[in-house]
This record gives structure tokens, C-alpha cells and sequence, in this order.
């Protein structure tokens, strides 16, 4: 797994539809690390915000005037193979009791189907 550097000192700014997104205050060896591809995470000040992530991923980018900036995008990381074997067995599971439910209904009588969704009111 590739090493993740967290920036202390870097804040994104802009979110959203605005027009400028760029991080501000990026150490040296930050910017040196995104400019070479290495994951540089910012922590996100709005991160309760349903669409956004925790942290922000640094991405690089070069102005038309040739000048090099620092922008930031939601980060995502990788799946633990455990969690995604996990989630697939619990889906797995649920899928196996649906196609019971289903079996049972199925194997009801017309009359037993009627009794069991019509109930009397209280």
C-alpha cells in the first residue's frame, strides 16, 4: 500500500460549484509529493456536508498562464478486502432469506394468501 501524507498546514478552499477550489498553506515537501503522484490528503472543514469526504485529495494543476496550483477533490479510499467479503456476504444472506420469503408466499394457498394481508381493523 502506498504511504499517505496528511497535511497539517494545508486548507482547502472553494467547494462545490465555486468557481476557484484550491488548497492554501501546502508545505514544500507536500506540493513535491502531489506533483509526483503520492496520495496528500486535506482535512475537510465541511466534511458533515452529505457529499463531501472526510479529507481531500491534493491534485496538481498547471493555470493557463502556466502557473502551478493545487487543487483538491473528494478522496476515496481503497476497500479493505475483509469489509468488501464482509458486505458481500451480508448481501449474500439477506438475498437467501428474500428468495425464502418469496418460496413461502409462493407455497401459500390463495385463501392463506388473503387471511395473511387482510387483517381486521382493530
Amino acid at each position: 500500500m502506498e504511504k499517505v501524507i496528511v497535511s497539517k498546514t494545508g486548507t482547502p478552499r472553494g467547494k462545490g460549484s465555486d468557481r476557484y477550489k484550491y488548497v492554501a498553506f501546502l508545505t514544500e515537501e507536500e506540493k513535491a509529493a502531489a506533483l509526483l503522484g503520492q496520495t496528500v490528503l486535506v482535512e475537510c472543514p465541511w466534511s458533515q456536508h452529505h457529499a463531501a469526504t472526510d479529507y481531500k485529495l491534493v491534485v496538481p494543476f498547471c493555470t493557463s498562464d502556466g502557473r502551478q496550483k493545487f487543487g483538491h477533490k473528494n478522496y476515496f479510499p481503497d476497500p479493505n478486502p475483509a469489509e468488501v467479503a464482509e458486505s458481500q456476504r451480508r448481501y449474500e444472506c439477506e438475498l437467501g432469506e428474500i428468495s425464502d420469503r418469496a418460496r413461502y408466499l409462493q407455497s401459500l394457498t390463495s385463501e392463506q394468501r388473503q387471511h395473511l394481508f387482510t387483517r381486521p381493523y382493530p
